[in-house]
């Protein structure tokens, strides 16, 4: 019993350790080295890596300290679609001062949104709005709805019980 058990919780342990890995052969580029951070709360190393802190930088420029200002009370370090994403809000804040930056694992370059004020700054290269990635267009619309599309489904949508269930 303890020897399976063993392999088990060791069978478990290799899984764990090697899901990064498979990211990373799907999401490669400039930045692939940083996908160790996919799924972890390491944000500030995330933030404070030179290629990443030049982008947002660049990116942002003086509104860069108002962005992390915004994410100050954030998760962990999301991958959708090869980008490394960053949300969250201002300390004691939520829902009025947020914001989101995406980096992208294979070009190295950033996008940003910030909520302020009732309004959301986009800030994408080229100022494109579909340029912006699907993590933000996704964020702007839980934002733009006041997080009710979040918590409250709408009327077009049915939630349905498994089919054994019913």
């Amino acid at each position: 019993m303890r020897i399976k058990l063993a392999a088990t919780c060791l069978s478990l342990a290799l899984l764990v350790l090697h899901a990064p890995r498979a990211h990373a052969q799907g999401c490669e580029g400039k930045l692939a080295n940083l996908m160790v951070y996919a799924g972890s709360y390491d944000t500030d190393a995330l933030l404070n890596d030179p290629a990443v802190a030049a982008a947002i930088q660049e990116l942002l420029g003086s509104e860069r300290d108002h962005l992390f200002a915004n994410i100050a009370v954030r998760g962990s370090v999301d991958l959708i679609s090869c980008d490394l994403v960053l949300s969250g809000n201002a300390d004691h804040m939520g829902g009025e001062e947020d914001g989101i930056v995406s980096i992208n694992v294979y070009s190295g370059s950033a996008a940003a949104a910030i909520h302020t004020a009732g309004r959301i700054d986009v800030y994408v290269t080229g100022g494109d709005y579909m340029s912006a990635p699907i993590s933000i267009k996704d964020w702007i619309a839980v934002m733009d709805s006041a997080y009710r599309y979040r918590f409250d489904p709408p009327q077009s949508a049915r939630v349905l019980a498994p089919q054994g269930e019913r």
